[in-house]
């Protein structure tokens, strides 16, 4: 099943600029949590979803968007 159409995946769009990173990792911390992670692992999760969204972030056009897929 691809993730796009798994019913049980949440899927969180937001602009790509850097103020909404907090939202993406906010978001990522609590799944990884009722996924039953560490909070270690929530923690580098967190960080590593902060790391690429800035990538993208950096390489983006003014009006694009950024979707995650949990």
């Amino acid at each position: 099943m691809t993730p796009a159409a798994d019913p049980d995946a949440i899927r969180l769009t937001v602009p790509a600029r850097p103020d909404f990173v907090q939202v993406v990792r906010v978001a990522v911390r609590v799944v990884a949590g009722r996924a039953g992670c560490s909070d270690d692992a929530r923690s580098r999760l967190q960080a590593a979803v902060g790391a690429a969204f800035f990538e993208v972030v950096d390489r983006s056009q003014a009006d694009a968007r950024v979707t995650t897929t949990l």
